[in-house]
């Protein structure tokens, strides 16, 4: 188990075995303009459905040579499709996380969580940026399926404008932006929180909403 160094660093969340360390990140994102947080909403890359031929198909000489499968179009609500992953974890689909990853040892820490907001989001016109909170957690990551523990550090980001660029998502990040009000993030957090890996972003997030407060921001 990971011993906390500094005993002000509260630590969040259930160890488990073969733990992978991974220090690095969130930002929450607010938007005054609107009063919503911009976060991300995890969706599932479904595997096309292959349906084989049961019996030999008739076929005119004039007709295209005869195919032995037909491949049914995918009817989900999901995101566009990609044969090669596997899909996240049931329970996790439509869940609601934070921009969020890890950041490399000669990387500073804010600049790193902010390249992982801007590529994750597309966002990036910020007013204002500050560190609110950091944790050491214990969680297990359900995009690519790994038990963790790392160092996180949260940022407070509030938007200048809610402008994006393209995004630059990684294989296994199958989430989209969404933006929704801290109610609803707090409460998809809650709902989603049986294995206890949502409570250092829970306690990030009452951080943030008492921070906001403190500016003058009304959520």
């Amino acid at each position: 188990m990971s011993q906390i160094q500094n005993p002000s660093i509260k630590e969040f969340g259930t160890p488990r075995e073969n733990e992978e360390r991974r220090d690095g990140g969130c930002g929450i994102v607010y938007d005054p303009a609107t009063k919503l947080f911009a976060v991300g909403k995890q969706y599932h890359k479904v595997a096309p459905i292959i349906a084989l031929a049961t019996a030999p198909m008739s076929v005119a000489p004039e007709d295209p040579a005869p195919t032995q499968s037909t491949i049914l179009p995918d009817t989900q609500n999901t995101a566009p499709t990609n044969t090669t992953s596997k899909p996240a974890s049931t329970s996790s689909n439509g869940a609601l996380r934070l921009f969020s990853g890890g950041v490399s040892a000669d990387e500073d820490i804010m600049e790193g969580i902010l390249r992982e907001v801007r590529e994750e989001s597309g966002l990036y016109d910020f007013a204002q940026i500050e560190v609110i909170g950091q944790a050491l957690t214990h969680y297990h990551n359900s995009l690519r399926n790994v038990n963790r523990v790392a160092h996180a550090t949260c940022l407070l980001i509030i938007l200048k404008s809610a402008d994006v660029h393209p995004v630059e998502l990684e294989e296994h990040e199958t989430f989209s932006l969404v933006w929704v009000s801290a109610d609803e993030l707090l409460a998809d957090m809650n709902a989603r929180n049986e294995n206890k890996d949502n409570d250092h972003w829970i306690y990030f997030m009452e951080k943030a909403l008492a921070r906001l407060g403190e500016l003058g921001f009304v959520v």
